[in-house]
């Protein structure tokens, strides 16, 4: 950048010399004329003050003889014949000088030659300079107000979403170098925050400003801001959520709204070898933040991709489809499951997490993602109960009401292996059953394996204790009307 401005003001100091001589050779040469035709006049009418005064004419000769041997040229600037002091003079005799000035802005760049090599006049040259550096720094200025123009008309269409065709021609007008500075104020437009306008315009779901900037601007997509890790992409999902009753909305300004969400999206979308990859300091995917910020559509047009994988953890080991289940976006988890393309990256550990989360909000879509896990095979089932973290899922679902899910469950497993599973976790289910009042599940759990009536509690107390503790009549009353449990 440092190159670049010395560049521009070597180039604008060399114009601004040719302007200044220019306008000084102007000066002098109507001084001279005025000079020289008033001593025509007393040539024609000479004074006894005025007979012996030669000194406009050799003025005159010396200044046409340093011009003799320029070239005639037809441009003549007419100066209305006036000199700085509002005095007329003859036009007929300034002709020459006139010549003198068109020979003197060709050859302005040999003037600055020798100011600048008369090394014995320093002054001249400080101030030659000084006149240089003015007017470079006034063009600058003008270029600076043109680009600052330019930057306040980007800011305007990101504002209010209109094409942009005249913006593109007006941009497509500027010079190479002008563009490079607009591209350099675009970049930089917020330093404190780092992000540039293409995110701004990500931001607020415009089309035409982010096809503007990426296609004749040239900015990258890719490219990330600093202090949140995220690109536009990750930033239109986040800001623009769109819900499932948005998506079928039949109104205008939802339509509208899709259709821009869409085109936005897909422009924005990384190339497929990075959709997967991790951003923000949580290591979420696309997916992970879509999820996160409840944008249904957005979620539907990535599973859309066959590339997109719900396999892939964040920092906390949560796969999307897990974070949907932990903040019951019930939406979002039923568009998970419909998509059956997808089936097959939901691993054991998935499911099992998933189900946890859905048995605590009691939500309608448990009995399809057990349905995936009983798909499983029974060994690599076995294997992942049998492991520690999964305890949690025995016990959940004991303490759920869903009574089928473990006649599932033991009709794909046996019943010796998960009551063994049972023991070696030292998991009471009759325990468990009585203490959440669960008399579904309790009914269940004898008809399948009959009563212990010695299991008891970390307290000592058994089923009847935890009953009556609880005043679960119905409880007691199918417990006394048992014959095997009565007996005893």
């Amino acid at each position: 950048n440092l190159k670049f401005s010395s560049f521009l003001f070597l180039r604008e100091r060399e114009r601004e010399t040719k302007k200044s001589e220019r306008e000084r050779a102007k000066k002098k040469v109507a001084k001279i004329g005025n000079n020289k035709a008033k001593s025509m006049k007393r040539q024609q009418h000479p004074s006894p003050n005025t007979a012996n005064d030669d000194s406009s004419e050799s003025s005159f000769g010396e200044t046409d003889s340093l011009y003799s041997n320029m070239k005639e040229d037809d441009d003549f600037v007419d100066d209305g014949g006036v000199d700085d002091n509002g005095d007329q003079f003859d036009m007929d005799s300034a002709v020459d000088m006139n010549q003198i000035i068109i020979e003197m802005e060709r050859n302005s760049e040999l003037l600055l030659r020798d100011t600048n090599n008369n090394n014995g006049n320093n002054g001249n040259q400080d101030r030659a300079f000084r006149r240089i550096s003015f007017g470079n720094d006034r063009r600058i200025g003008i270029a600076q107000n043109k680009i600052n123009f330019m930057i306040n008309k980007i800011i305007k269409m990101i504002e209010y979403d209109f094409e942009c065709s005249n913006l593109e021609h007006d941009f497509n007008c500027f010079t190479y170098e002008e563009r490079f500075l607009i591209k350099n104020e675009i970049i930089e437009y917020n330093s404190k925050l780092e992000f540039n306008l293409l995110h701004l315009a990500a931001k607020n779901n415009n089309y035409h400003s982010c096809y503007f900037l990426i296609n004749s601007i040239k900015l990258d997509k890719l490219r990330e801001v600093p202090k949140l890790n995220v690109i536009p992409f990750h930033i239109l999902i986040i800001n623009n959520p769109i819900s499932k009753n948005d998506k079928f909305n039949t109104d205008y300004k939802f339509t509208n709204l899709m259709q821009r969400f869409t085109k936005t999206f897909e422009l924005l979308m990384p190339p497929d070898e990075k959709l997967n990859e991790q951003y923000t300091a949580m290591k979420n995917t696309a997916l992970h933040m879509a999820t996160l910020h409840k944008n249904y559509y957005a979620v539907e047009l990535l599973l859309k991709n066959p590339l997109v994988r719900l396999c892939v953890k964040n920092k906390e080991n949560n796969t999307a489809v897990e974070i949907a289940c932990q903040n019951d976006i019930r939406q979002i988890i039923g568009l998970f499951l419909s998509y059956k393309a997808k089936y097959h990256e939901l691993t054991c550990d998935i499911l099992f997490k998933s189900l946890n989360y859905s048995f605590r909000y009691r939500n309608e879509y448990v009995r399809t993602l057990f349905g995936l896990l009983l798909k499983l095979k029974q060994d690599e089932l076995l294997a992942a109960l049998d492991n520690e973290e999964n305890k949690e899922f025995l016990s959940n679902l004991i303490e759920s009401n869903m009574s089928v899910l473990i006649e599932l469950l033991i009709d794909k497993l046996g019943k010796d292996k998960l009551f063994g599973l049972f023991a070696k976790y030292n998991l009471k289910p009759f325990i468990l059953a009585a203490r959440m009042s669960n008399n579904i599940m309790f009914e269940c759990l004898f008809k399948l394996i009959g009563y212990a009536m010695f299991e008891m509690d970390e307290h000592g107390n058994n089923i009847i204790h935890i009953a009556v503790k609880h005043n679960n009549h119905s409880l007691i009353k199918y417990m006394l009307n048992e014959k095997s449990m009565s007996s005893r």
